[in-house]
């Protein structure tokens, strides 16, 4: 085998193991606003998988994570894989609902107005 091959060889090699390392991690942002645009802290935020049955109803199937928002109004998340989540938000008694999407190697922020 000439050097030239070697050194190809190699080559291939460290960029095909750098690629199976990639971060797929998806990061969420949940900021929660009020209708002044002050943040909202203690606020309860869930992320979760809703799918509708046979008969068109809609169900929560999953809930795939749930946490308060802090003095800055917001709540973080981690997930492995992207993916697309309805979101509820709820602040006393008063509840917003949104959707995100993950992206993968990225942070998403999702501002949400709580009304």
């Amino acid at each position: 085998m000439t050097m030239y091959k070697l050194l190809t060889l190699i080559a291939v090699t460290a960029i095909g193991f750098g690629a199976c390392n990639r971060n797929t991690d998806c990061g969420v942002k949940i900021k929660c606003k009020d209708q002044n645009g002050n943040n909202v802290d203690d606020a309860k935020v869930e992320l979760y998988a809703t799918v509708k049955n046979e008969n068109n109803s809609s169900f929560i199937a999953d809930m795939k994570a749930s946490g308060v928002t802090d003095g800055n109004g917001e709540s973080n998340f981690i997930f492995k894989l992207p993916a697309i989540y309805d979101v509820k938000v709820t602040s006393g008694t008063k509840t917003t609902k949104s959707i995100v999407k993950l992206e993968e190697g990225k942070t998403v922020t999702e501002e949400i107005i709580i009304q």
